[in-house]
């Protein structure tokens, strides 16, 4: 990603996840940064963990309401058991086939599949995690369809290579989100006004760009700020350059 502008994160997440696809011969990739509660409830069936930021590399309603639909689900405890299985191994880089998280019949038969994978044209599912801090994760995930062949130990074994040599580039996905080196992260608004915020552009552009009034422009970027701790833009821009 340090090939991409400041501003441009999202534009370089794009990038990243066509070169995966290619790469492993997927039909779709997606990204979640997630991050672990400081207070974990003890029925917590995602012991803590909570996906803040997520991008599917097509970018579509269908995909939305998908991203829409975790976030409600795990807001009321309800885990699909390949999440379940892949956060049991919170804390190490590690690359899972889905066969390896989850067996042939409870996969077919969960709701994850039937609901959501098989509308998106989903058959099997490649999943890798860098861990950018003991309470920040990076996942990637691949997707194939129906007619293709299942993702076999070539293609985990590629991930996991990747994702062990990527660590810059996951822990700057992470701060470009406000999910690492920040006490409260960003809201997913904030978010859109951060990735302006380290343009080029005045804050009057930056409302135009995202529908929002110039006095709503502003108090976003004063809470990014106070956030990030930092008194203004150039702050903020030194702090994204920071390669500590």
């Amino acid at each position: 990603m340090s090939a991409f502008p400041a501003g441009e994160s999202e534009s370089a997440l794009t990038h990243l996840l066509k070169a995966i696809v290619e790469l492993l011969g997927g039909t779709d990739a997606f990204w979640v940064g997630a991050t672990r509660l400081s207070t974990v409830p003890g029925s917590d069936r995602l012991s803590g963990w909570r996906a803040r930021s997520a991008r599917f590399r097509q970018q579509d309603e269908l995909r939305d309401q998908v991203l829409a639909r975790f976030r409600s689900e795990h807001k009321n405890n309800i885990v699909d058991p390949q999440t379940e299985a892949m956060l049991a191994r919170a804390g190490q880089n590690r690359a899972c086939l889905r066969r390896e998280l989850v067996d042939d019949e409870t996969w077919f038969e969960s709701a994850l599949y039937r609901e959501v994978l098989v509308p998106l044209g989903v058959e099997d599912r490649l999943l890798g995690c860098h861990v950018v801090s003991p309470d920040a994760e990076s996942y990637i995930g691949v997707d194939r369809g129906k007619n293709d062949p299942p993702f076999g130990e070539r293609e985990r074994d590629v991930l996991q290579l990747f994702l062990l040599g990527s660590r810059a580039m996951h822990r700057d996905l992470m701060r470009s989100r406000g999910l690492i080196g920040i006490e409260v992260p960003l809201s997913p608004r904030e978010q859109d006004v951060q990735q302006l915020l380290l343009t080029s552009l005045t804050e009057e552009e930056i409302g135009l760009a995202l529908g929002l009034t110039r006095r709503t422009t502003h108090q976003y970027v004063v809470a990014i700020l106070r956030k990030w701790k930092v008194s203004g833009r150039v702050g903020l821009m030194a702090m994204w350059l920071r390669r500590d």
